[in-house]
């Protein structure tokens, strides 16, 4: 057994997480980069903020001032004078800062009041501000302040990190949430592009799936189906050789039971015919060879008691109403042959032990012939009609190993109807039997479907 379609089952998904974790992986280093990005603008804003209020906070009386030629740095402070030089290699412009927040009024610096100037001041979004918290510590690393929740540690990976003062040296912590709104709205195009690829994968999976499925139904149908045909040929034909050495040396009376054996072995045979034609569809196509053919010396022909076997305790009538003066149409005889007799089958398989069987040919208009074939069976549950024309679909006798069938002659025959040009539909109630109704041009072009 050729193992290539489980391979490809195989490999294809594998191939999928592949290229899904490379999506994943392309949309975390976006995530990444978009959120640097929002940190660096909020820290931003965060630093920009503080110098500012670092300012407004600033007690009128105190006096800061510094001297670049001698890096001399003075504070007058509640009337105590305080000078530090300062080392050449310290960022001078930073240490200015951070000199502003020493001479702070402690009544106006507060974490609440620079919280509430930093919303005020800024475009903020609620998402953004209901995660923002400050914790102040000193130079020891004590808690000194928090808001707008109280903690009790000092955050392990802070957003933001600010020294305040030189004096001092209180250090500020900041942290925040990255939205995921932020994100999603930033990033709108490769999330989008992901999931439908995502989306599209997962379809080509579930397709795949589905299709090697049927495949392997469909193969194994065809081996029981052609095991099924085998026993069909083989049987008859070994028993036309056997009668063939039997037939001078038997009564007139056993020639006469051994012909009819025969002739039912023959039926079978012509029927396994007949379906292995319609199977030809499958695996070729429909090739047509339409041809001008007498439909009422061939409904006549399938309709012929003696072509029909039944078994034991089961009588049928199949009647043949020819209500159309020209019985002349163009199609491929063989197929039609093949349909008419496989929808004469199942009204004999599906009905009771006494089987009738109405044929009636009419012509709707000059260029139409239509044929309808109704039975007296158990006719088929309105939730089933819909589907007995697919492919392996048996109705009720889905999964019924006593009645034989494949669930592949109506979806063939309606194949073939159609190649035809023409229409097939059914009608049908449980108790009330089955009508099929098959509409067919009078003239057929050659061609492949």
């Amino acid at each position: 057994m050729d193992n290539t379609p489980k391979i490809i089952l195989y490999t294809i998904p594998i191939a999928i997480c592949l290229l899904l974790c490379n999506q994943a992986i392309h949309l975390h280093h976006i995530y990444q980069q978009e959120k640097t990005r929002y940190q660096n603008t909020r820290n931003n804003n965060l630093k920009n903020t503080l110098y500012v209020f670092h300012m407004k906070a600033a007690n009128k009386d105190d006096i800061c001032s510094f001297n670049a030629n001698t890096l001399e740095l003075k504070f007058l402070i509640n009337k105590n004078f305080f000078a530090y030089k300062l080392d050449p290699q310290k960022d001078i412009q930073t240490i200015t800062r951070q000199a502003d927040y020493d001479i702070r009024d402690p009544k106006r610096w507060t974490l609440e009041n620079f919280a509430n100037y930093f919303k005020e001041n800024h475009d903020l979004t609620q998402t953004w501000t209901a995660s923002l918290q400050f914790v102040l510590t000193d130079s020891t690393g004590n808690i000194k302040d928090s808001y707008p929740r109280s903690v009790n540690k000092i955050p392990a990976t802070p957003e933001y990190i600010d020294t305040l003062g030189f004096l001092t040296r209180d250090i500020l912590y900041a942290t925040y949430d990255y939205p995921l709104a932020a994100f999603v709205q930033t990033a709108a195009w490769p999330i989008a592009t992901t999931l439908f690829i995502s989306l599209l994968l997962a379809f080509c999976v579930i397709y795949l799936y589905l299709n090697y499925r049927n495949e392997k139904r469909q193969r194994e149908n065809q081996k029981e189906y052609i095991d099924s045909i085998v026993h069909d040929l083989k049987h008859p034909v070994e028993n036309q050789k056997h009668l063939c050495y039997l037939l001078p040396h038997l009564s007139k009376e056993e020639q006469i039971e051994q012909a009819e054996k025969n002739r039912q072995e023959l039926n079978n045979m012509l029927h396994s015919i007949n379906r292995m034609l319609l199977r030809s569809t499958d695996a070729h196509g429909i090739v047509l060879t339409p041809k001008t053919f007498n439909l009422q010396e061939m409904l006549e022909t399938v309709t012929a008691p003696d072509r029909w076997n039944t078994p034991p305790g089961k009588s049928f009538h199949i009647r043949l109403h020819f209500n159309t003066p020209d019985p002349m149409i163009s199609g491929d005889p063989d197929f039609l042959q093949a349909v008419f007799q496989n929808l004469i089958d199942n009204s004999l398989k599906y009905s009771g032990e006494e089987a009738e069987i109405d044929i009636t040919c009419t012509a709707p208009d000059d260029k139409h012939a239509r044929i309808t074939i109704k039975d007296n069976g158990q006719g088929i549950p309105s939730r089933e009609l819909r589907h007995i024309f697919e492919r392996y679909h048996r109705a009720q006798h889905q999964g019924d190993k006593k009645t034989k069938g494949h669930g592949l002659g109506l979806y063939q025959s309606r194949q073939i109807i159609i190649a035809h040009g023409g229409k097939i539909n059914v009608d049908s109630t449980p108790g009330n039997g089955t009508t099929f109704t098959i509409t067919l041009p009078r003239t057929t072009k050659r061609q492949k479907y």
